[in-house]
């Protein structure tokens, strides 16, 4: 779990009962922030698919803060050479299925940040032609499609919605149609687990149909209405 003031939560689940006990150690400190006297950051988190390491980005310090996972203790140990730069003010850091690249937005600089990583040290090596613009302003949200590797980016200053095709080197480019309209404060981006929706917290739930090219249609009934203030919402989670 990200802690905006500067760690990250690390919990064991009882496997029986779903109860969380705290991992010794935790909470795990995160790099401090690139200027003195702000607060780290953390704001988000993500495993790789073989649940070795976790990346968290660290938006007052610009950059990745990466972590071996112990996988008897679920204790967190820096990986070498962490933190590693990212553009100016990263948000969301996701890891496509594969586990070899990872992502994330960052809102200050307009552009996705884009990493190879090693398989056997976790450590994250920016790819050529890193960062890719979004093609909008104010990147927040990232999703990744597991079924068809496609990249969702909620652009928050300019109400779109970027996607992008991953290429076999882990460079992103853009889809036909991209950036596709969204709704006013988009914040978060999720991708059903099917790989054939998207759905988009802007105040309320945007749906959205994705086709076999990456391309995006409105689902029936879109936006729906969520209770709250209009302001987020700001994570999504599935039952299935």
């Amino acid at each position: 779990m990200a802690n905006y003031a500067g760690s990250i939560s690390a919990y064991a689940i009882n496997s029986a009962t779903g109860a969380l006990s705290t991992v010794s150690g935790s909470p795990f400190p995160t790099a401090p922030a690139a200027i003195a006297g702000q607060v780290p950051g953390a704001v988000s988190v993500t495993v790789d698919p073989t649940a070795r390491f976790l990346y968290a980005a660290i938006n007052q310090g610009n950059d990745i803060s990466a972590y071996a996972i112990d996988s008897s203790t679920g204790a967190l140990t820096p990986i070498p050479g962490s933190p590693f730069p990212a553009g100016t003010l990263p948000m969301t850091v996701r890891v496509d299925p594969t586990g070899r690249f990872a992502y994330v937005t960052n809102a200050n600089s307009n552009n996705i940040s884009a990493y190879s990583i090693d398989s056997v040290t976790g450590a994250l090596t920016a790819l050529a032609g890193s960062p890719f613009l979004t093609g909008g302003s104010s990147p927040i949200g990232l999703a990744i499609d597991p079924v068809d590797n496609f990249v969702f980016v909620t652009n928050n200053g300019s109400n779109t919605v970027s996607v992008f095709t991953i290429d076999s080197d882990g460079s992103l480019s853009p889809v036909a149609g991209s950036p596709f309209p969204g709704g006013p404060n988009l914040y978060s981006a999720a991708v059903h687990p099917s790989g054939h929706f998207l759905y988009i917290g802007s105040g309320n739930v945007s749906g959205y149909a994705i086709n076999s090219t990456g391309y995006l249609t409105p689902i029936v009934g879109s936006p729906f209405a969520t209770i709250g203030d209009g302001s987020g919402p700001y994570s999504f989670a599935f039952a299935d």
